[in-house]
C-alpha cells in the first residue's frame, strides 16, 4: 500500500492562519445587539420545600429575627430540617431522616401543603410530635374535594 502525502505550500499555510485569525478577531470586535444565553437548570427532586423563612424573635421593636430551622407538615405529619435539607418522618422502624418523602407522599406536594414554621431549635423537633399534631390539626379548609390541597392531581 502506497501512502499519500498531501503537501501544501508553506505560503498558503500562513495566508490560511491569517485569513482565520482575521476571521476570528472580526467576530469579537463587531458590535452586536444579538445576546444568546442558555442555562441549564437541574432539579433532580421537584418536591422540596421552599426557600427559608424568617421568625421574628424577641420584641417587636427589637427587629431580630432568625432562620426557621424546621417546619411541620400537619397533613402528611412529616417535619423538614431546613438546615440538612432532609425530611423527618416516622416509621416502623422510629423516626428516619431523608432527602425525600416516603412513598406513601408521592402525590404531596410541599410547595402546595399546608405547613406550620416551628419555633424549636435541637435535633428531635418529634420529641413534641404529639403537641403539634394536637395544636397543627388539618382543618375542613385545607382539603378540597375530599383531597389535601397539598395532593398534586393526577
Amino acid at each position: 500500500m502506497k501512502a499519500i502525502s498531501i503537501k501544501m505550500e508553506t505560503s498558503s499555510i500562513t495566508k490560511l492562519t491569517a485569513i482565520l485569525f482575521l476571521i476570528f478577531a472580526s467576530l469579537f470586535t463587531l458590535k452586536s445587539n444579538a445576546q444568546i444565553s442558555i442555562g441549564v437548570s437541574i432539579n433532580a427532586n421537584t418536591n422540596r420545600a421552599y426557600t427559608p423563612q424568617y421568625r421574628h424573635v424577641h420584641t417587636a421593636n427589637c427587629g431580630h429575627y432568625e432562620p426557621v430551622e424546621y417546619y411541620y407538615y400537619p397533613e402528611i405529619e412529616a417535619y423538614f430540617d431546613s438546615n440538612a435539607s432532609v425530611y423527618i418522618y416516622y416509621t416502623s422502624n422510629g423516626w428516619v431522616r431523608s432527602r425525600y418523602l416516603p412513598s406513601y407522599c408521592n402525590h404531596y406536594d410541599v410547595r402546595r401543603g399546608y405547613r406550620v414554621a416551628l419555633d424549636y431549635h435541637g435535633n428531635r423537633p418529634y420529641r413534641y410530635f404529639e403537641d403539634h399534631k394536637r395544636k397543627y390539626k388539618v382543618k375542613k379548609h385545607y382539603h378540597s374535594n375530599g383531597k389535601h390541597k397539598g395532593h398534586k392531581k393526577h
